[in-house]
């Protein structure tokens, strides 16, 4: 997944979301048809997405609106780790798809 350029929600994922504690957001999909628990920093990547749909957002767009989301001082380098991480397991679960261009 490394090569996706932008990423997008899935298509009619209708999420509820409730915040657990602090740090820890449930997710329920009926169209996956389970409950997710989401850290809160992927929570707000995956409203992100959500917020953007239909369209989708590439990572530097991704890393330049969670910024100002995060703690002072939060270097972009640990906002891409986030995104490395949290990307490629919404494609695993069907939370979220990569555009790849292929030109």
């Amino acid at each position: 997944m490394s090569l996706a350029e932008a990423w997008r929600i899935s298509s009619n994922l209708e999420l509820a979301c409730r915040d657990w504690d602090e740090d820890e957001v449930v997710v329920f999909s009926q169209r996956l048809g389970h409950s997710l628990l989401l850290s809160a920093a992927s929570a707000r990547v995956l409203d992100l997405l959500a917020t953007a749909a239909p369209q989708t957002l590439t990572q530097a767009e991704l890393v330049e609106r969670l910024l100002p989301l995060c703690a002072e001082g939060t270097p972009t380098g640990d906002i891409q780790s986030l995104l490395d991480v949290t990307l490629p397991e919404f494609y695993r679960i069907g939370l979220a798809e990569p555009w790849i261009n292929s030109n």
